[in-house]
């Protein structure tokens, strides 16, 4: 028996001490030393974190937590351990069996997630800590476990998972506060979360003084404050005395020491402070350097000498740099040593030299993104010197060399590139090159789908199809390349490219939305700032103007004078949206603008202030006040008599003239108009006003004359027109019906005169045929059937047949073919797009057929067919139907109708139902005071006949 406990007990004691967190095993020191807690609780996790930290080193596992315990508390500790191990024994003999079993399990289940952890197997990890937790949710080793699974996911690529485990279990860190704070901030490091990063690891060095993460976590803050390209704060961080950086650097020298000064001489030579850079580097001369960092020095010094303007010295500094990457092993080093002594040769114009040197990586192992800068940088230099050719050649020989090489990407880019800026260069978009181009980048988007060249061949794809005029398939391409796009430069480019193929097709909205995205998104982004954005700026005005929408066209003329005050773009988009508010009838507001032009670009050699003078008159005439706009437009003849607009002016004075009521002054305007400018656009319109004045005077003759446009006109619009109005004049004169056919079907047999203008043409030459009515026409029934002629070579399917229908149904009522004049009246009452006028007028047509027939039979038929016309005509009188939007009632019809009704009431003896009739009519409006008079007496003979057939 003895032998047995003394077998078992000390495995008994070493599981209750690696239990000393667990709450079981805690309250004991607290019960029995209570004065001394908090040294025993340190004591504890000092000898746990030595034990049990096997993907640590003991040493600096012990050393936070034991070096924290006071020397004399950990004096003491020695024998308050001797009385635990006592107090210990007595409770552990009572339940060995189980207390061993547990802590077997609990150490067996640590040990295999630690050995997958320590493989790199880190998925299977990740899934064993996760079930440690789960398992052993009370051993004091769940906080190593947390930490663990946390490095395993991120370690797996899943940032944010290990984010968020290690945030929402900072509760329960413990010791590993800062490991658990540390990790965090390397979880936003990977997710380029550089702000959150950057905090972290602050927060870590200012509230854990002991730390051995510190020194790390003060570098990784000042990198994720590079990233950020805040240099100011790197500099601050790496530099200041009173920061963690110095304070532990001045005495601990290894590499993290070398890595935070090589990103202080970065943030040195990112603020141009070339002195404290040059002491930077001299500071790390001074220490003992892996050949990695001594190559990193030597990178940056070759840099600062560059940036310094001294190409010939940055070019001596940098010929030891692959010396450097040979001695590191290491052909990342070395491929980067090439690109930067060949971008120094650049800057000493040796070109061929550079594109030599920059050819050592392609002829090398070197990363593959190092290939594809140079195999970019080799096309950049070919284009600079216009050896477009000799660059095409250059990656073909590559391509027959290594076909299979990982940088195939960049060489179909660079190719497609080349031909798509050769293609521009000869200024020859028809030939064949474009299409090369497009061959070249849909191979590398079918053959290297997840290459991270993808959305720039999509942007030059894009910009193939723009050269060649496909502009809907372009727009295409810049939409799928926009987001795959991972420079902000070229986002914004394809951004604007999109938004300019949207444009182009008339897609006003969402071209103002792209624009406005490069506005929005990339503003900050310097070769957007310079290259681009006021571009996008003035886009966005037009856009939104053709949009019509102003408060967007005002914004971005705003930040066009804010931030291009002297740009291309403000003067012109000023106008343009002053023009805007005034087509949208807002001319105070128009004008506002206007003066604002003249007070920031009002000077006499700006050459839109003409059009902006011009543009103030038209808006008092937005306004209809006249006289405002002819002082205006005297002005401006004033003082830009030579201009180019002066017909415009001239025309503009005359027209508001002529609305100011001055019309006898306005047609010695329009007349000499006429006369001084007979080629200009204008010129039809000011004759078309002087034909317009004399119809309107009565003087129809000279109307006819004035619309006789010479044939030197014929391009004009008002061409055609003016014939019609030319005819419609003559008919204005006695027998000028004549004349008029001729006009009518001169236009309506011209096959290049719109069709509508034929149409009315065609129904004025039967309305003509109709009107021939001059003293001795002898000939009536053949005038009547040349207008049926007419009025059926209209379409049925135009929406003057209508009106056609109607005067058919005349002429055959006329005519006495009743039965074609019903058709024809019948047709018009069950149109659809018949006005109610027309409806109206051909119930009135029936009622006249009716009335027709009546006169040649007697007795009751005659009633009879007299009883249907009345029908007809108050069928008339009362059609009501819903009007369709934009059309107004027609209230001569109802009278017409009303009229007609009442005086066959009348011959029917009707003389109660005349009276009602003519009561009515008279409460309809427009009624001249004649027609009301003569209503009266027909009442008045009414009442004397009802009252005679009383008596």
């Amino acid at each position: 028996m003895f032998l047995n406990r003394a077998f078992v007990l000390p495995i008994r004691l070493k599981a209750a001490l690696k239990r000393t967190h667990s709450k079981r095993w805690r309250a004991i020191p607290r019960l029995a030393f209570r004065a001394k807690r908090l040294e025993c609780v340190r004591f504890s996790a000092a000898f746990a974190a030595f034990k049990l930290s096997p993907m640590r080193s003991r040493s600096s596992a012990v050393r936070p937590v034991f070096h924290s315990v006071p020397a004399r508390g950990r004096l003491q500790l020695a024998g308050m351990a001797r009385l635990c191990r006592f107090l210990f024994l007595m409770v552990l003999l009572s339940r060995s069996v189980s207390l061993c079993s547990a802590a077997s399990a609990e150490d067996n289940a640590f040990k295999i997630a630690s050995e997958k952890f320590n493989k790199g197997f880190w998925e299977f990890a990740a899934s064993d800590f996760a079930a440690f937790v789960t398992n052993f949710p009370g051993s004091f080793r769940v906080p190593d476990a947390i930490l663990f699974q946390a490095e395993a996911v991120m370690n797996n690529g899943d940032f944010n998972r290990g984010i968020q485990l290690l945030t929402t279990n900072q509760f329960r860190a413990g010791t590993l506060g800062d490991a658990f704070l540390y990790w965090i901030g390397h979880g936003h490091l990977g997710n380029t979360n550089y702000a959150e990063a950057a905090r972290c690891f602050g927060k870590l060095t200012k509230d854990f003084p002991a730390s051995n993460y510190r020194l790390e976590s003060a570098v990784n803050e000042a990198a994720a404050y590079a990233k950020m390209e805040n240099w100011s704060r790197v500099a601050e961080l790496l530099s200041n005395t009173n920061e963690t950086f110095q304070q532990i650097s001045a005495t601990v020298t290894n590499d993290l020491t070398a890595r935070g000064y090589l990103l202080l001489g970065e943030a040195n030579l990112a603020r141009k402070n070339f002195d404290e850079a040059h002491e930077t580097i001299r500071l790390l001369g001074g220490l003992n350097l892996k050949p990695e960092f001594a190559w990193r020095r030597g990178y940056l010094e070759s840099r600062v000498a560059l940036a310094e303007g001294g190409a010939t010295n940055a070019l001596a500094v940098s010929t030891n740099l692959i010396t450097l990457a040979n001695a590191a092993d290491s052909s990342r080093l070395r491929a980067e040593s090439y690109v930067l002594i060949a971008s120094i040769l650049e800057k000493l114009k040796r070109y061929d030299d550079a594109i030599t040197t920059y050819e050592q990586n392609l002829s090398t192992n070197a990363p593959v993104d190092q290939q594809r800068i140079s195999l970019l940088k080799i096309t950049e230099l070919s284009l600079a010197q216009n050896k477009i050719s000799a660059g095409i050649a250059r990656l073909e020989t590559f391509w027959n060399q290594f076909p299979k090489s990982p940088a195939a990407d960049t060489v179909l880019l660079s190719l497609g590139e080349l031909q798509l800026k050769q293609a521009i260069a000869t200024r020859d978009v028809s030939t064949n090159l474009l299409d090369q181009a497009v061959g070249r980048f849909d191979t590398l988007l079918k053959e290297f789908s997840s290459s991270p060249l993808v959305g720039k061949a999509l942007l030059d794809k894009g910009w193939c199809l723009w050269y060649a005029d496909k502009i809907a398939a372009s727009e295409q391409a810049f939409s799928t390349a926009a987001p795959r796009l991972a420079a902000p430069g070229d986002q914004a480019e394809a951004r604007f490219k999109l938004a300019d193929a949207q444009f182009m097709q008339g897609n006003f909205t969402n071209a103002l939305e792209n624009y406005n995205l490069v506005i929005t998104r990339f503003a900050d982004v310097p070769s957007v700032k310079s290259n681009l954005l006021e571009q996008a700026l003035y886009q966005t005005v037009r856009a939104a103007l053709a949009a019509t929408n102003l408060p967007a066209a005002s914004e971005a003329v705003a930040k066009i004078l804010d931030w291009y005050p002297a740009g291309f773009a403000g003067d012109r988009c000023l106008f343009l949206v002053a023009e805007g508010f005034a087509k949208n009838h807002e001319p105070a507001k128009a004008r506002e603008l206007l003066g604002d032009f003249e007070s920031r670009f009002g000077n006499e050699t700006n050459a839109l202030l003409p059009q902006v003078r011009l543009a103030v008159a038209r808006t008092y005439e937005q306004e209809q006040n006249w006289a405002a706009a002819i002082t205006n437009y005297d002005a401006w003849i004033a003082s830009f008599t030579n201009n180019s607009r002066l017909p415009e002016a001239l025309f503009a004075r005359a027209w508001a003239t002529a609305r100011a009521g001055q019309e006898a002054e306005a047609l010695g305007m329009f007349t000499n108009f006429v006369a001084r400018f007979r080629t200009n656009d204008l010129a039809p319109r000011a004759q078309w006003w002087v034909g317009d004045y004399y119809l309107r005077r009565g003087d129809s003759s000279k109307a006819e004359e004035s619309y006789q446009f010479p044939a030197e006109w014929s391009h004009s619009e008002l061409y055609l027109p003016a014939q019609m109005m030319a005819g419609r004049a003559a008919m204005a004169r006695v027998l000028g019906y004549r004349d008029a056919i001729t006009y009518f079907t001169n236009l309506a047999n011209n096959s290049s005169c719109p069709l509508d203008l034929r149409v009315q043409a065609m129904l004025a030459a039967g309305d003509a045929y109709v009107s021939r009515t001059e003293t001795g026409a002898t000939n009536r029934p053949a005038d009547l059937e040349e207008a049926v002629r007419w009025f059926k070579s209209v379409p049925t399917n135009s929406p003057r047949a209508v009106a056609a229908w109607g005067a058919l149904g005349n002429c055959y009522l006329e005519l006495g073919n009743f039965e074609e004049a019903a058709k024809y009246y019948n047709d018009v009452i069950q149109s659809p797009i018949a006005v109610i006028g027309a409806q109206r007028q051909a119930k009135i047509g029936l009622g006249k057929i009716a009335e027709a027939k009546a006169a040649g039979k007697t007795g009751a038929e005659q009633t009879a067919l007299l009883k249907d016309a009345l029908e007809h005509y108050l069928n008339a009188f009362w059609f009501e139907r819903d009007l369709r939007p934009g059309e107004p009632n027609d209230f001569f019809w109802t009278q017409n109708a009303g009229w007609e009704a009442a005086k066959l009431a009348e011959t029917l003896g009707q003389w109660t139902q005349a009276v009602n009739v003519y009561r009515q009519i008279q409460t309809l409006p427009n009624l001249s005071v004649q027609f009301q008079a003569t209503l009266e007496k027909r009442i008045a003979r009414a009442r004397e006949h009802l009252v005679a057939a009383k008596n």
